[in-house]
């Protein structure tokens, strides 16, 4: 519920704590944004001498990917190969991937994505989404047909990825053919995220009127929505657009 005092004041209370117990309070703290103080609950569990399992490890990992603390993470990384982890668990490797990926070590990212033995649609997503986020769209289009042919669908994470992608290098045509298999799947009605993402992806383009056209076709228009659209017109010269923007968003 966000209340992440009360709860560390209850934990505190307890007489007793176990790796569960801490779990449930960093999984708290990353839910709620709070990597640093994730991060530090690990350290308190480990120095009560309760050693962190898989599931500790794959938490403090996003928090890395988070902070872009690769340093912390690599030091997960060794400790979760010490023990033999990443053999028989594939949130562990996806979230190493995802942590790599997020910090741009893109090379270490890739080597863990190839060690998968069966890589899921979120390890898929996870290295299409450290391509996608550093500037990388060639290689994030690859590995998007790799996964394709691997049999796999994208999900919501792959596509909001793989239009940034497009937005980045330009690619308004592969960015009209994500829209399409997007709206047969009848995302945008659900996932606004992927909306606002869209907006920006034909914006970016200098399709203006199409993303004028699925802004207007949301649901649901919040702040980052509008500025996606208002960006796209003040980026293309149509300073009067942008402006007519803003005042009908306020």
């Amino acid at each position: 519920c966000g209340q992440m005092k009360k709860a560390q004041e209850v934990f505190t209370s307890l007489p007793i704590r176990n790796v569960v117990t801490w779990n449930v309070l960093i999984a708290g703290y990353i839910r709620h944004g709070c990597n640093d103080e994730a991060i530090c609950s690990m350290r308190k569990m480990q120095e009560e001498g309760i050693p962190p399992n898989a599931i500790t490890f794959t938490y403090i990992l996003k928090a890395c990917g988070a902070l872009a603390n690769i340093a912390m993470g690599e030091e997960i990384h060794i400790e979760v190969c010490k023990r033999g982890l990443l053999k028989k668990n594939i949130i562990l490797s996806t979230s190493l991937v995802d942590m790599y990926a997020k910090c741009g070590a893109l090379n270490k990212a890739r080597e863990i994505f190839d060690d998968i033995p069966a890589p899921n649609i979120v390890a898929w997503s996870a290295l299409i989404g450290g391509y996608a986020q550093h500037c990388f769209g060639d290689e994030a289009f690859d590995c998007f047909a790799r996964m394709k042919a691997a049999g796999m669908s994208p999900d919501v994470v792959t596509f909001i990825s793989l239009l940034k992608a497009c937005a980045d290098i330009g690619s308004l045509q592969t960015g009209e053919t994500l829209h399409v298999e997007i709206s047969n799947l009848r995302l945008l009605e659900k996932e606004h995220v992927l909306g606002t993402t869209l907006v920006n992806m034909y914006a970016k383009c200098g399709a203006l009127g199409k993303a004028q056209e699925v802004f207007d076709e949301l649901p649901v228009q919040d702040v980052a929505t509008w500025n996606a659209l208002i960006d796209g017109y003040a980026e293309h010269a149509q300073s009067e657009e942008a402006l007519n923007c803003f005042k009908k968003m306020q």
